[in-house]
């Protein structure tokens, strides 16, 4: 009975003991992680050794101010930068300002070519409108989800108006507001402190 009562102790403290390295080694490696998303900027180069996995989200975004200086600086001298920044943010897209404006340049530059090549004579107003007509594809994207979310938004926001004015009305049961004294109904609440907390 003795040498089954130190076997039992002997195999319950292994597998506590594996357990207990296992979670360890687990949870250092998702805090590396978390650590590598939170810290690393996108114009900071990768760890040489490790891959990057495609559909990898980063949890917070920096300012990147390495790729697109010259459409970035134009951007700050003429101060559209914040407007454009509100543009994609607003429709949901994860796109850098120079990310849109290169876009918009490389269609405009494609259908300036392409009106070039494709449309007899020397037609200077044809390739300018072919190319302002890609070029803006990329803003009328953006400006149709905008649109589109903002809808949903301004479509739902009286909804949750009126869940919050619901939950204001039955706030007196759950939390504890005196509901006989009317300076706690009509002006500031009064709260009633529990005795033990």
């Amino acid at each position: 009975m003795a040498n089954f009562a130190l076997v039992a102790l002997a195999v319950w403290l292994l597998a506590v003991g594996g357990w207990w390295m296992a979670t360890r080694f687990v949870r250092k490696a998702d805090a590396a992680k978390i650590r590598q998303r939170v810290i690393q900027s996108p114009s900071e180069p990768k760890p040489a050794g490790k891959k990057s996995k495609a559909g990898k989200v980063e949890l917070i975004t920096a300012d990147d101010r390495v790729t697109g200086r010259i459409v970035l600086a134009l951007m700050e001298r003429y101060r559209l930068m914040d407007r454009i920044q509100k543009l994609p943010e607003q429709a949901y897209l994860k796109w850098r300002p120079a990310r849109l404006a290169h876009v918009s340049l490389t269609l405009f530059l494609t259908g300036f070519i392409i009106g070039w090549q494709f449309v007899p004579g020397n037609r200077l107003l044809v390739n300018l409108a072919t190319g302002a007509f890609l070029g803006a594809l990329p803003w009328l994207h953006v400006l149709r989800l905008r649109s589109k979310r903002l809808g949903a938004f301004e479509e739902q926001f009286p909804e949750s108006l009126e869940f919050c004015r619901a939950l204001l009305a039955s706030r007196p049961c759950f939390l504890g507001l005196s509901g006989d004294d009317p300076q706690g109904v009509s002006g500031a609440p009064r709260w009633r402190v529990p005795a033990r907390l």
